[in-house]
């Protein structure tokens, strides 16, 4: 399995993001509050940006998941030499052996 999966958001992503968002905050916390105030106005930007990076991500592959489900359904189900086969019609009740 290959350890970068390019398609997927993986935890350790998100940790890692998390802890960096959290030491640039750090760095942050004994400027001015002019600065502070920019600073924060960025992180939210960054964050809007990349949620709307996801979004855009996620509009632009739903049409091709879309076409898969529908390309699944138009596939015929292939044939099995079981596909005869059928559990007995007759319901055998359980004994129970603990009661002899």
């Amino acid at each position: 399995m290959n350890a970068i999966m390019h398609n997927q958001i993986s935890l350790r992503m998100i940790f890692a993001l998390t802890t960096l968002l959290a030491v640039v905050i750090a760095c942050f916390q004994n400027l001015p509050s002019g600065v502070i105030v920019s600073a924060f106005m960025a992180m939210l930007t960054m964050l809007i940006v990349t949620f709307a990076l996801f979004a855009l991500a996620f509009m632009v592959m739903l049409p091709f998941a879309q076409l898969g489900k529908y390309l699944d359904d138009q596939s015929d189900d292939g044939s099995s030499p079981f596909a005869q086969d059928r559990l007995p019609s007759q319901i055998i009740p359980p004994v129970d052996r603990g009661a002899e």
